[in-house]
């Protein structure tokens, strides 16, 4: 339309000066009145030709224009982190340092819980837990789990000298010892004996945690050995509890793993005594006089089921064997666990794992983890607040940790902040239906170097949707035929704000940010080094090889 009135206005302007060149040589009036109505023609027939283009063009463009029936979700970025709830300032030492924006670090201030999830070797030390135990202040306590002792070098003599926090380190192989880092042992099975003294029933409970812990239920577990893993879990739990009972009472120093290693898998004279022995308690109603019945007339009516019961018992203790490293450093606790919750004794905790000794040894670690997680929960008190650095959260323990779903749905209120960190969120899923919680309870979950595609499809759907026009057109198949006509139609489509193959593809030192239910933000990733005070905190690992120098960056 629009070179159809332009062609209406040119024939208008050359019949106009035509009509003027037959006035100037003197044509007659009727002749020039004819060829000035017929340019005045010319010029109407433009400027209606001008209209219906604006009318059409109009119509084009509102029909480009989405409606949002599929979607109108905005998508801010990581500069908008302070308009839906997160902080760029560090007020009070409680900010979680979650990444950065330009030169300006983001930090999660609530008390809610954080999932973080990146491949092995991404950096998640480096570029998370060390970040979070330099920035929480020394009125926040820490609990630290590790892979190596890399977390423990960088970040307990600055809690402890410069904090003036009591700061233990928990790792029974010592591997920093010969560099001066001084070490603790920790029994976690310590603390049963406190409810023995008080003839408080959740002893049993917690017994039976531990056994969990100890002989986990394997995914898709089934057949003859499930049920002799729950004998196995019960023998356990019993055992404990008696333990627990007699170091109460007798204040020999029983109720440790080592010792029960020693009753259980020690000769058949040896085991029956112990029984006989349970056998004789009459607490808690006589629970464990019958407990050690159930047992003792398991091995003498059927010897081999019995025998299967306790090898299902040994192999979950095996670790424990007296005279390993293991079992020698958790005969007792040189410190009081409570301490985390005891406003008088700011205290930080930090568990080594070797790493060569996580999938045989991990689960010692996780009920390490467990007890002390537990007995935060159970203090039911929000201060002071406790923050559960869980690294190598999916190694720690071969099935689910009875105290994590808990800290979950009660640890905001508790002052018990749990950070997990696992390689992807199929991790979680060994706590079955409940495994959404990681996700649905946790405030805020950012993830790098994702190479799950199932992940990459979850990230898109929880981007948002977005409405947009999208034209299709249809060509004949031989233009003489249609005289050079073709169409062009629109239609309105759905599309997510992020796509998969785009999470799948985010470059390195950079991560997905979800914040509650906003939608994605996506961030850069903070180096420790590259931080002041912080750098200067820290002090390179011994023997490790030289780190590439990073430019400072950001003040904390």
């Amino acid at each position: 339309m629009g070179s159809h009135a332009g062609g209406q206005a040119l024939a208008g302007l050359l019949v106009f000066l035509f009509c003027r060149f037959l006035d100037s040589v003197g044509a007659s009036a009727a002749l020039v009145w004819a060829f000035g109505g017929l340019s005045a023609l010319f010029f109407l027939s433009a400027l209606w030709a001008l209209y219906g283009a604006f009318q059409w063009d109009r119509l084009l463009r509102s029909m480009k224009t989405p409606t949002g029936l599929y979607g109108r979700t905005s998508f801010p970025t990581a500069a908008h982190a302070e308009e839906f709830g997160l902080s760029f300032a560090n007020d009070g030492g409680n900010g979680i340092p979650v990444a950065a924006v330009g030169d300006r670090i983001i930090y999660y201030p609530g008390p809610g819980h954080l999932s973080i999830r990146a491949p092995t070797n991404a950096g998640k030390t480096e570029s998370s837990a060390a970040n979070i135990c330099f920035a929480l202040g020394a009125h926040r306590n820490i609990i630290a789990t590790a892979k190596g002792p890399e977390l423990a070098w960088l970040c307990a003599r600055y809690r402890k000298d410069v904090l003036k926090q009591n700061v233990h380190i928990v790792g029974p192989w010592q591997l920093m010892q010969r560099h001066g880092l001084t070490y603790s042992d920790f029994n976690p099975v310590g603390h049963l004996v406190g409810y023995a003294e008080r003839k408080d029933p959740a002893l049993i409970d917690k017994a039976r945690q531990v056994a969990q812990i100890l002989l986990a239920e394997p995914e898709n577990g089934s057949g003859e050995n499930k049920f002799f893993r729950s004998l196995g879990r019960d023998l356990l739990a019993w055992c404990l509890v008696f333990l627990a009972i007699q170091e109460a009472d007798t204040g020999e120093l029983c109720c440790n793993l080592s010792y029960l290693y020693k009753m259980i898998c020690g000769s058949d004279e040896e085991l029956r005594r112990f029984l006989e022995a349970m056998r004789a308690c009459a607490e808690f109603d006589g629970s464990v006089r019958r407990a050690a019945d159930r047992f003792l007339g398991k091995l003498t009516r059927s010897p081999k089921l019995g025998e299967s019961i306790l090898s299902e018992a040994a192999d979950a203790i095996q670790i424990y064997e007296p005279g390993g490293v293991l079992a020698r450093r958790s005969e007792y606790s040189d410190f009081n666990p409570r301490d985390l919750k005891s406003p008088d004794t700011p205290t930080s905790i930090f568990f080594e794992i070797p790493p060569d000794y996580i999938a045989t040894h991990g689960k010692h670690f996780g009920l390490c983890l467990n007890t002390l997680i537990d007995l935060c929960i159970e203090a039911d008190r929000f201060e002071p607040r406790v923050t559960v650095v869980a690294d190598e959260f999916a190694n720690i323990c071969d099935g689910a940790l009875p105290a994590a779903l808990p800290t979950l749905f009660l640890g905001r209120s508790r002052g018990v902040q749990l950070v997990t960190y696992v390689q992807e969120t199929e991790s979680y899923s060994r706590y079955g239906r409940e495994a959404s919680a990681f996700t649905t309870q946790c405030e805020v979950v950012m993830a790098w170097g994702i190479r799950s595609t199932k992940d990459a499809k979850e990230y898109s759907e929880r981007s948002g949707v977005l409405s947009t026009m999208t034209e299709s057109g249809s060509l004949p198949v031989s233009l003489q035929e249609s005289g050079g006509k073709y169409s062009i139609g629109l239609s309105e489509k759905g599309v997510p704000n992020f796509r998969a193959d785009e999470f799948l593809h985010l470059p390195d030192y950079t991560a997905v940010l979800f914040y509650r239910q906003n939608p994605p933000v996506i961030v850069d990733l903070v180096s420790y080094r590259m931080v002041e005070p912080w750098r200067s905190h820290a002090t390179p690992m011994p023997g490790a090889p030289a780190l590439g120098e990073i430019p400072v960056k950001f003040k904390a």
